[in-house]
């Protein structure tokens, strides 16, 4: 994208999946450790694409709100799996397996059911938002149910998803400007915009 060349690796002894941006060509990094686990796949895949298309929208492409992105690429790696299960029959590999989809809706339901609380929900000061910036990659179960709410927002307006890449261009100090965004975003994408900002504590 942007023509930022990226290798895609799947490396099955890593720790996590990551995007590794301090190499050139910068690589995406999947860690299945069986080729056969699509849902696993999907769902890996689906999420650091995801940075890396946000990647693209950077102007400075070393800075990142990282409760805020991790939580998008949460939520799509969601409706990717969702996604894929819908239309299943029109990839090649439903050839040997056709009903494979309903094993990717098994997956996607036991990840929309991890239990968790809301953290950023909870924020009444910057500091707050501080430790869940520090802890976003490590305790993911602080933001699921930001994270559920954005991947019902993406079920429902699929088409505005692209907006997403632009956060970093609104940005104040760890949170984002939705004003400032929303105003220079138009009309067609702002009911958009006002559910993404349902996510940010009111600090």
């Amino acid at each position: 994208m942007a023509a930022e060349k990226c290798i895609l690796i799947n490396e099955p002894i890593s720790s996590c999946p990551m995007l590794i941006i301090n190499r050139n060509p910068i690589r995406l990094c999947t860690s299945v450790e069986s080729a056969s686990y699509y849902c696993q796949y999907i769902y890996q895949l689906s999420h650091e694409l995801t940075h890396y298309a946000i990647r693209q929208g950077k102007i400075d492409k070393n800075i990142t709100i990282k409760w805020f992105e991790e939580t998008l690429c949460e939520a799509m790696s969601l409706y990717i799996l969702d996604l894929s299960a819908q239309r299943w029959d029109e990839c090649g590999l439903s050839n040997n397996n056709p009903n494979y989809f309903r094993s990717i809706l098994e997956y996607l339901k036991k990840e929309y059911n991890r239990e968790g609380n809301s953290m950023v929900n909870s924020c009444k000061t910057l500091n707050d938002l501080k430790y869940i910036e520090s802890t976003s990659e490590s305790e993911r179960a602080n933001r699921i149910l930001e994270r559920n709410y954005l991947y019902k927002t993406f079920k429902d307006m699929p088409k505005d998803i692209k907006n997403i890449i632009y956060y970093t261009q609104y940005l104040h100090g760890i949170m984002v400007n939705f004003d400032k965004w929303k105003e220079e975003i138009g009309d067609e994408n702002i009911i958009f915009l006002k559910k993404l900002e349902g996510i940010q504590p009111a600090i």
